[in-house]
């Protein structure tokens, strides 16, 4: 990013997959500015979570613009250690960013594309291993793909569901080899494959 001064987001997640006491945020390595002791950054934060999100600003405050690329924060979130003992536990935690906004010093808005993300939580000692398929020759082809594709390195068939990045299920079906055609806007997209008690997550990019 060029010539930045402030920035505010908001990181939503969901407060059932995680311990909302736990989130926490550091500004150790961000290129933005040195907070200690408020030397050229000052920095706020606010967990809610009864909304599920963590509302996050940062400004400079030497009346000077900055440029550069990488982490400007860090947020620490420790999931819920309520797995144990169940069977094929799988849950799929998207982190979704939001009202984002970036500015330079004359607070001129600065354009940003968003990139969410997701984990898939598990508990590994419960699930059951599914042999003829193998996490690694499950792709999706062609990826990034103008709407349609197909996952290859799947045997037989299974349910598959596919979600935004705000979380908004956009297709669910039953699946084989055959070929998906969907009408989605350009964007990401999280493709996940429930084989038959553990789930394979994959991002779909659409062009």
């Amino acid at each position: 990013a060029n010539s930045v001064y402030g920035v505010t987001f908001s990181l939503n997640y969901d407060p059932a997959l995680i311990d909302t006491s736990s989130v926490q945020v550091s500004y150790t390595n961000s290129w933005l500015g040195d907070i200690t002791n408020n030397n050229d950054m000052i920095a706020l934060e606010k967990n809610t979570p009864s909304s599920g999100k963590v509302d996050i600003g940062m400004t400079r405050t030497d009346k000077s613009n900055i440029s550069g690329m990488g982490e400007i924060c860090a947020v620490d979130i420790f999931i819920t250690d309520d797995l144990s003992g169940k069977q094929a536990i799988y849950e799929t935690l998207q982190l979704v960013i939001s009202n984002v906004k970036i500015i330079s010093y004359d607070e001129t808005e600065i354009p940003v594309n968003l990139i969410s993300d997701s984990v898939v939580v598990t508990d590994e000692a419960s699930l059951n291993v599914v042999n003829d398929v193998l996490e690694d020759q499950i792709r999706l082809y062609p990826n990034p793909s103008n709407g349609t594709f197909r996952i290859e390195g799947i045997k037989d068939v299974y349910p598959v569901s596919i979600h935004n990045t705000t979380g908004q299920q956009v297709f669910s079906g039953q699946v084989s080899k055959e070929i998906i055609q969907l009408d989605l806007e350009k964007g990401m997209y999280f493709v996940n494959i429930d084989l038959g008690g553990q789930i394979e997550t994959k991002k779909l990019i659409v062009q």
